[in-house]
């Protein structure tokens, strides 16, 4: 297991409508359900779903957004997420480490 790099943080939940969107317009891989995000958490309730962001020396590196369900026969909860974190930032190289990245934090 890699070690925990303390030059990756995470955010939880810090983000509102305007500033996910303003986040991933700056991403090449943003898909139709990263954008619909906060109405699905109007809809559906705030307790089932979280907005991500893994950070990079304090520079957004991979935002994410994460549905959270419960599996009824064995009464556990855990996180989904579609599609994975963004991460083409648009004009920019993908660092191909992020993919094994233990951050600090949460």
């Amino acid at each position: 297991m890699p070690e925990i790099d303390k030059s990756y943080s995470t955010e939880v939940d810090t983000a509102d409508r305007d500033i996910w969107y303003k986040i991933i317009s700056n991403f090449s891989d943003a898909n139709i359900l990263s954008k619909l995000g906060h109405m699905i958490k109007i809809r559906f309730g705030k307790e089932k779903m979280s907005h991500l962001i893994l950070k990079k020396d304090g520079k957004i590196a991979a935002p994410r957004r994460c549905e959270f369900v419960k599996i009824p026969i064995i009464n556990v909860g855990m996180a989904y997420v579609f599609w994975g974190p963004l991460l083409k930032i648009k004009n920019i190289e993908t660092d191909p480490h992020i993919f094994f990245t233990r951050p600090s934090g949460h």
